[in-house]
Formats: structure tokens, C-alpha cells, sequence
């Protein structure tokens, strides 16, 4: 869902599984997730709400309370937190790499 919606210049929402009610159940539903894709996050929202509802056909699907994503919509994020490995074992980052992201993060 994310990447096609990224190719294609939209957003893209991947829940988590079990969120989305999948109902009929095709043979790769393993493989397979059920998204959203559009050009705003608020339509996205929308959506969820509707998409998130229980179906007693999927065993699969969590028995939660609803969250109401287009209410929560609002709420500010907690500050991004990101970990970079230079070098993984014997494998160091491309200078090129290193030398963009190192003046970008901070020590």
C-alpha cells in the first residue's frame, strides 16, 4: 500500500494487521493487506473509520473499540526519533550517504 502510493504521488496507510476486517478471505490473504490509499490524510481518516468496523466473518480481525481516526487526526505526533548504523559488522555506509545524513543529524 505505502510504496504503489508513493510511486503514484498520494498517500498511502498500511494498518496493522487484523485492524481491517478482510472478508472473503482470497488464497495469499497471508501475503496480502488491506489499505488505503488517497491524496489527503484526512480522507484517509475518513475511510478508516468506516473500514475498521468489526465483521464476525474474519476470524483474523481485532475485537477493538473504535479509535476514530478523522477525530484524532489533529493531535501533534511526539518528536521523530531516528537511529543510524554506520557500519553494520563489516559493512560501512556509503561516504555519499554518510556525508548527506551526517550534517543533518544531530550528535
Amino acid at each position: 500500500v505505502r510504496i504503489p502510493a508513493s510511486f503514484c504521488g498520494v498517500f498511502g496507510f498500511k494498518p496493522s494487521n487484523g485492524l481491517v476486517p478482510a472478508w472473503p478471505q482470497g488464497v495469499f490473504t497471508s501475503m496480502s493487506s488491506v489499505g488505503v490509499m488517497a491524496r489527503d490524510v484526512r480522507d484517509i481518516a475518513v475511510v478508516m473509520d468506516e473500514i475498521t468496523k468489526p465483521d464476525t466473518r474474519d476470524g483474523t480481525a481485532l475485537n477493538l473499540p473504535p479509535f476514530h481516526f478523522a477525530k484524532n487526526i489533529h493531535h501533534q505526533p511526539r518528536p521523530l526519533k531516528i537511529a543510524v548504523a554506520w557500519q553494520v559488522n563489516d559493512i560501512r555506509a556509503m561516504r555519499d550517504v554518510e556525508k548527506v545524513l551526517s550534517g543533518r543529524l544531530p550528535d
